[in-house]
């Protein structure tokens, strides 16, 4: 299931817009994180005009992690970026780079200020949104409907993959890389928590098969194991 995540909105009229793109684009779960609004008022019960049951159905939670935890992947929508956070896929790819996944989140931030730094780096990647420099911003719910078009376009929702790696799968390839990382005191002047972040986005973005973090996990174990034999011979 494709779930459309939106945090801490404001506007109802916004809200109902997005319900009538995600049922024209076949989506059909709306989860609402800490939500400013009645996303059931009348006016926004108004803008989804046939496709109420989204609102009707739409989940409440406190925080982004209460929705990311159970899905294979999370893409946070963002123009901000920079030395340590980069752009992993743009509207054009998205459609034919989600193809084999089946549980993934699109978040979506506040109308006024977008997403936080801390709901970002929870993700598991980042999208950007290609438009004029000119004016660069778009509306919360043009955004949501040129990404439910790109998916919806690519037939996404007729494929899966079973062979693509879990997210637990990668984070225990992550977790065995810094620990030994640790091992070797990398982590002196640098933090373990970015390089974490980062080595966790590059391997999101090739979409590593279950084979492939196998051959990871064994060869870091391995590695791993001949330092720690050098290291107590000296």
């Amino acid at each position: 299931m494709f779930k459309v995540v939106l945090v801490e909105t404001e506007g109802e009229e916004n809200i109902g817009a997005i319900a009538r793109i995600m049922m024209n684009f076949s989506f059909r779960e709306l989860i609402l994180v800490s939500p400013r609004c009645n996303h059931l008022s009348k006016n926004a019960l108004n803008y989804a005009v046939h496709a109420k049951s989204i609102l009707e159905s739409a989940k409440i939670v406190k925080n982004i992690s209460d929705v990311i935890s159970d899905c294979e992947l999370s893409i946070a929508f963002t123009k901000r970026i920079g030395q340590f956070r980069r752009k992993d896929l743009t509207s054009y790819n998205i459609g034919e780079f989600l193809k084999g996944y089946k549980n993934v989140a699109l978040v979506f931030g506040n109308e006024k200020y977008g997403l936080k730094s801390e709901d970002i780096d929870m993700c598991d990647l980042i999208c950007h949104i290609p438009s004029s420099e000119e004016f660069p911003s778009l509306n919360l719910s043009h955004s949501v409907g040129v990404i439910c078009y790109e998916i919806y376009k690519s037939n996404v929702f007729s494929e899966k993959n079973d062979n693509l790696a879990t997210k637990d799968e990668i984070n225990s390839v992550l977790d065995k890389t810094i620990s030994f990382l640790h091992y070797l005191d990398y982590f002196k002047n640098t933090s373990d928590k970015r390089l974490k972040n980062y080595l966790s986005k590059l391997l999101h973005r090739i979409k590593p098969e279950k084979g492939d973090i196998l051959i990871l996990s064994n060869l870091i174990e391995r590695i791993t194991g001949i330092v720690k034999r050098i290291s107590s011979k000296n």
